[in-house]
């Protein structure tokens, strides 16, 4: 775990302000894709953590829905780059490991939405469990968790392992049966399923991404 943090802190503190703000403007087509999901379920008002914040784009983008927002990492790192990506808009900035049960507690039944992208794929399947089953205990009784992890099966994931390789950092890409496999086991009923971001353009066959996207997802109560 202590070369695991060590990576991600390097790695958000390669992340410039600057990037982070033109980011902001002009989000790129896959964060853009990964929006167009969650409009369908983010509403003002809602209370909504994201787990695994990194950059805490996604947690401005909460922000700007009119959501009260928690962002939770690991990283001390990602929590300063996201305090600043967000203005310190968001409610609450936790430097906490959320495969700690205490962290479920503290927030038992607090959300109406956790997202979580590219977070699922860094813990060995015992750890996943463990982890669904916190984000599980911290959002409400009718709140949901969208699940965003790369594909194994797209053109992507051979760019990522030669040429995106995070010191110290453990990932395994997931299949959409292993993804809904592993929601459906934490007793979880699955409401939309799908891939993004087939090509990395803003125009390419969407209708394609289920099997050649970058990303898969699930949205789950």
């Amino acid at each position: 775990m202590k070369k695991m943090k060590e990576g991600w802190d390097s790695l958000w503190t390669a992340k410039s302000k600057e990037k982070i703000r033109d980011l902001k403007l002009r989000p790129r087509p896959r964060q853009k894709r990964a929006i167009n999901v969650l409009d369908r379920y983010v509403h003002s008002g809602r209370t909504v953590c994201e787990a695994g914040c990194g950059s805490g784009f996604y947690s401005w983008y909460f922000i700007s829905k009119g959501c009260r927002v928690y962002c939770i990492d690991y990283s001390e790192k990602a929590i300063e780059l996201a305090k600043k990506t967000t203005e310190g808009k968001a409610e609450k900035y936790l430097v906490r490991n959320l495969l700690d049960e205490g962290l479920a507690l503290e927030f038992k039944n607090t959300f109406d939405l956790i997202y979580t992208d590219g977070l699922f794929e860094h813990f060995s399947k015992s750890e996943q469990r463990k982890l669904m089953d916190n984000l599980i205990a911290m959002k409400k009784e009718n709140g949901i968790i969208v699940t965003f992890v790369p594909n194994i099966l797209t053109y992507w994931e051979l760019i990522r392992r030669i040429f995106l390789k995070i010191p110290g950092v453990w990932e395994k890409a997931f299949t959409m049966r292993r993804l809904t496999t592993l929601v459906r086991e934490s007793g979880q009923e699955i409401i939309e399923k799908g891939g993004i971001h087939a090509l990395p353009f803003n125009y390419s066959p969407e209708i394609l991404a289920r099997w050649i996207g970058s990303s898969i997802y699930v949205v789950s109560r």
